[in-house]
């Protein structure tokens, strides 16, 4: 890729292409992704700038350095690129199928032991876990039992329309969901 190439507004760029520019100090690579989710798994080097809270102007623009978004599959990369590019005439890219595509090719990431399911999805499989239980209850038991149900269904409603989940949130303080004081074990 020679620089007029790296200049163009914006462009996809699969992992290993990504892998080249970064070893010859072309490229930067910038994670989108929610801090809960970068503290399980990154690349090494990384900067993070997660959706939720990007400022297109605080991206770092060097010349002859380009951002390159990534997040977990590629969605949001996208969409921070297109951002970036709404107010920048930098060349920028995101990189296809994010940190999966990465770790898929046999790329290098940093990942911390233990358990891979985010405090949301814990949530998600414990809560149907929940309903399938109460509906078995019902239908084996008695039909009382789908009072579990009707209480995991209720506290969805109210996480969906307020934006808080109680179960969330404990999960989210479980010991198996804290970063362990050594830090996070390489695997390559």
């Amino acid at each position: 890729m020679n620089t007029q190439q790296a200049t163009k507004p914006a462009q996809a760029i699969e992992p290993h292409a990504v892998n080249r520019l970064l070893a010859e100090g072309r490229a930067r690579l910038i994670d989108v992704r929610e801090p809960e989710e970068r503290s399980r798994i990154l690349i090494a080097g990384s900067l993070s700038m997660p959706l939720s809270s990007f400022d297109a102007r605080s991206v770092p623009v060097d010349q002859g350095i380009m951002p390159i978004f990534h997040c977990r599959r590629g969605g949001r990369s996208a969409k921070a690129l297109e951002q970036f590019c709404a107010g920048s005439s930098a060349g920028a890219a995101h990189m296809t199928g994010g940190i999966e595509s990465w770790k898929a090719a046999g790329l290098p990431v940093v990942e911390r032991a233990g358990i891979s399911l985010t405090p949301m999805q814990q949530t998600q499989i414990l809560m149907g876990a929940v309903v399938l239980l109460g509906t078995a209850l019902a239908l084996l038991w008695s039909p009382w039992a789908l009072a579990l149900t009707t209480i995991v269904g209720s506290g969805m409603v109210y996480a969906g329309a307020t934006g808080s989940c109680a179960l969330a949130s404990l999960l989210e303080k479980a010991p198996w969901n804290r970063s362990s004081p050594s830090g996070p074990a390489c695997k390559v």
